[in-house]
């Protein structure tokens, strides 16, 4: 299976369902009869689920170039950093 042009994760979802349709081309010398023709043993549909994989197209943005923060040795472990207003913002974080 191919597609036309690449999956963007973004504008789908990471989920993408379709129905594949696959039938059976008999050789150009083959005669079929027309009961084995319009048979569904020459075809078949399914539905398929695709996950789409993310790709860092989008490097996450900051408010600032550079960050600055003091803080002491015994500083406990998981404490959020004092003075230190930053945003980050990335476009390949999506809610689905």
């Amino acid at each position: 299976m191919t597609t036309t042009r690449p999956l963007d994760r973004e504008t789908l979802g990471s989920l993408l369902n379709v129905e594949v349709k696959a039938e059976e081309v008999p050789k150009a010398d083959e005669v079929l009869t027309p009961a084995l023709r319009d048979s569904s043993v020459l075809r078949t549909v399914v539905n398929m689920s695709i996950l789409i994989d993310d790709v860092n197209d989008f490097p996450p943005t900051f408010s600032a170039k550079e960050f600055y923060t003091a803080i002491k040795e015994n500083f406990p472990v998981g404490t959020a950093l004092p003075h230190l207003d930053m945003v980050v913002s990335d476009q390949d974080t999506v809610n689905d």
